[in-house]
């Protein structure tokens, strides 16, 4: 796989590779050292970390190295301090290992090595930008088109980008299913599972002042109880609409309403997961039966 960030013709433009080497986007957050690069000891990279975003299509570019090799991070002062921008290369984390991969596609191609002498002789006592005018740059740039180095990364990344789309066709998939569940509830089996959910709390609460109830319903106070029945509605809605009703999916809708509004998301969560255990319990035990909603006949009076 070529991984050379220039184009294969035979001309040079070093205004313009320029332009599009700092047009694009740097590495600013990932970091990996030379060690975690394999290759082959020609140039040809075997395994390096996975680059999500960005792709650093110029690591180990012999060109694109040695055109940023210059790169110092802006800085201005501020309040006495100095403050420094990353600029092209210098900031970029992966440095390191960039010059590695570079240096051994370099000792990998004599005539690469001594187009890249004659460039350093031609110019190390001249300024930045006219070391890049330099015919000895251009040289050095087109020897760089005529080698091409393979790179595993690439084809690791296409996997990956490959394995995201699929899974992203599989939630889009569900999420259209969702979609047309939710088309087909009836509102009013909604509000009637509110009306339920509001019935079974008030039943708890009487339940709770029982000497006979069992103990895990006597330690009840009203604000448990509620809870209890507001759970179990927002589960059963979410489970007729096609949601999947998770202890947080369910703790981000209570704290839509009173008196959960305000409430930690972390500590309303983990209270929705033990009120899982005590709904699960409540029905096993048969104090709460099925819910059951019939659609009202229009033709009845």
């Amino acid at each position: 796989m070529v991984t050379n960030s220039l184009s294969q013709e035979t001309e040079y433009d070093h205004i313009q590779e320029a332009q599009r080497f700092y047009r694009s986007k740097k590495n600013r957050k990932c970091n990996f050292g030379y060690d975690k690069v394999i290759t082959d000891t020609k140039g040809n990279i075997l395994h390096r970390p996975l680059v999500r975003a960005p792709e650093l299509k110029c690591f180990g570019d012999p060109h694109d190295y040695y055109l940023g090799i210059s790169d110092t991070p802006h800085s201005w002062t501020r309040q006495g301090k100095v403050i420094e921008n990353p600029h092209g290369c210098a900031g970029c984390r992966v440095r390191a290992a960039c010059g590695f991969v570079v240096q051994e596609r370099i000792d990998s191609s004599p005539a690469l090595g001594t187009a890249l002498a004659s460039w350093e002789l031609a110019t190390s006592r001249i300024g930045i930008k006219a070391r890049y005018a330099d015919p000895t740059w251009a040289t050095f740039a087109i020897q760089c088109r005529q080698h091409s180095w393979s790179d595993s990364h690439v084809v690791r990344l296409a996997e990956y980008k490959a394995d995201e789309a699929a899974k992203k066709r599989v939630r889009d998939k569900l999420r259209r299913k969702a979609l047309k569940r939710l088309k087909r509830v009836d509102p009013g089996e909604l509000d009637a599972i509110e009306t339920e959910g509001e019935r079974r709390a008030a039943e708890l609460k009487l339940k709770r002042l029982n000497p006979s109830a069992p103990p895990y319903i006597r330690r009840l106070n009203d604000a448990g109880c509620q809870r209890t029945a507001d759970v179990w509605a927002e589960r059963k809605i979410m489970k007729r609409t096609g949601m999947k009703p998770t202890a947080r999916a369910i703790a981000e809708r209570l704290q839509c309403r009173d008196p959960y509004r305000g409430m930690p998301l972390p500590s309303l969560a983990t209270r929705v997961n033990e009120t899982f255990v005590r709904i699960d319990r409540l029905e096993i035990d048969g104090i709460w039966g099925p819910f059951k909603w019939r659609r009202p006949n229009a033709l009845t009076p």
